[in-house]
């Protein structure tokens, strides 16, 4: 299977790893986001002795006997041997090898979980078997998670592992480039399509036929009884958010509801069933599962009530509000039928809300690039009070040393009137409303417009140009 994008994660594994001495590497991140392909691929033609152990739901005599079996596939190693300990294991392994050696634990908090020495127990015993074993021999150690909340106790510096992992990835659903690469055929607005249905999961893109339309693979994958999406999608949210039914209720309010819902707005949805505390507490554990984010206006704080909530992961977001609706007929074979009937709404609403998502994407990887001038140092919505309960609202406002930039985005081709619209809707902002000192507006094509002194102009052609990708060979 060919490995697509994550350029960046790829070159800082890579150069942690070739730095000479011991070097511990941490990736974290959901689960099927990518983690364990990453690894191998930094991995691979690596020199000297790489030993990849899968850690189990189980205790630390047979998560140590499947690192002993790992050991063994990679050197050839065929002795019948019982350790019984994992510092005996490492010093065996760094006995019997002359060549670097380079251990991964993927999903390392399965074996913490299961530890008869308990969670931090084992991280003390992987501490000592750093400090007086693997750093001594020059090593390498990548630990994995999914836990992210178990990930983030291990991080800690103040924790038996501080300062042992210093090269630290999280590792984040693909953008909208990376996930092209899936279907690098698509025209550039069927990119977006299919970005808006399938999101950035490898695992869920995989799933993808690139030498089929999008509109083929939306039916196929989603709207057929056999849709393989139609059945993977609800496993992954429900392995997520666990059974938690309250939970899935947030979750498919979020989905389902036409405004952008603040914090409020979900309380009230919930208050005869349960308490503002509770609300805020399950939103909070949704974000911190991060299948679920907040969307902080720029300039605001983070109680603002413009402060709003959001499905983060497109699939999920897709699979809730179309095809779940749609599911009895689908089932009674009308599935292409009910997609047709949903297609329009799509177009004109769902996709367009999504290309918003996209175009902040795509304004950061033009940022990492070096390509804006001056580099954006702050990057969101905005909205300001015109008077009573009436706001207005810029879809996207960067900061950047000269002041602010406005940028509207349109899913469609730009027009001569955008321009004349959001000049006149600067005019007519409040005095104490934050100004631009340039509008920008992102569309489909660029149209009518075209860069000038007015106003910067990008369409999804820039989106896509290889100039965003990768500086190397994938």
């Amino acid at each position: 299977m060919n490995f697509y994008g994550r350029t960046e994660e790829l070159r800082e594994m890579r150069e942690a790893l070739s730095r000479q001495g011991y070097r511990g590497i941490m990736v974290y991140g959901r689960r099927h986001v990518g983690k364990s392909r990453l690894i191998g691929e930094a991995v691979k033609n690596m020199p000297g002795l790489v030993i990849y152990c899968q850690c189990v739901k189980s205790g630390d005599k047979e998560n140590i006997a499947s690192l002993y079996r790992a050991y063994q596939e990679a050197s050839g190693d065929d002795l019948l041997v019982e350790f019984p300990s994992l510092d005996a294991l490492l010093s065996y392994i760094v006995s019997r090898q002359k060549e670097q050696v380079t251990i991964v634990l993927d999903e390392y908090p399965y074996w913490r979980a299961g530890s008869e020495k308990g969670e931090k127990g084992l991280d003390s015993i992987l501490q000592k078997g750093i400090d007086r074993i693997l750093a001594p021999a020059g090593a390498k150690l990548i630990l994995s998670g999914s836990y992210l909340s178990v990930m983030d106790e291990i991080r800690k510096e103040s924790g038996p592992l501080g300062g042992r992992c210093k090269t630290q990835i999280y590792l984040q659903p693909m953008d909208y480039y990376d996930a092209s690469l899936f279907y690098p055929n698509y025209s550039p607005k069927d990119k977006m399509t299919a970005y808006a249905a399938f999101g950035g999961l490898p695992y869920v893109l995989q799933s993808i036929d690139p030498m089929k339309s999008v509109t083929k693979n939306i039916e196929k994958l989603y709207f057929d009884p056999a849709g393989e999406l139609r059945k993977l999608v609800p496993l992954l949210v429900e392995e997520e958010i666990g059974k938690s039914d309250a939970l899935h209720m947030i979750f498919d309010f979020l989905a389902n509801t036409e405004k952008r819902p603040s914090l409020r707005d979900v309380c009230d949805k919930f208050q005869s069933r349960f308490s503002d505390e509770w609300v805020r507490v399950s939103l909070a554990k949704l974000e911190s599962m991060k299948i679920v984010k907040r969307i902080v206006p720029i300039g605001s704080r983070t109680s603002d009530k413009n402060t709003y909530y959001r499905i983060s992961d497109n699939a999920f977001l897709f699979y809730y509000r179309y095809v779940q609706p749609s599911e009895t007929a689908i089932l009674l074979g009308s599935g292409k039928a009910a997609y047709a009937k949903r297609s329009t709404q799509i177009d004109s609403d769902y996709v367009p809300s999504i290309f918003e998502d996209a175009s902040r994407e795509f304004l950061i990887r033009m940022n990492m690039k070096g390509l804006i001038d001056p580099p954006i140092e702050d990057l969101g919505t905005y909205f300001y009070n015109l008077g009573g309960n009436s706001n207005g609202q810029f879809d996207l406002v960067t900061k950047d040393a000269k002041g602010y930039v406005f940028y509207e985005c349109k899913f469609r081709a730009l027009e001569r009137k955008d321009l004349v619209e959001e000049q006149n809707q600067v005019k007519a902002m409040p005095k104490f409303a934050i100004r631009p000192y340039k509008l920008a507006f992102i569309g489909c094509e660029k149209g009518e417009l075209r860069d000038s002194d007015e106003a910067t102009v990008y369409s999804l052609d820039d989106f896509f140009s290889p100039y965003l990708g990768s500086d190397e060979s994938e």
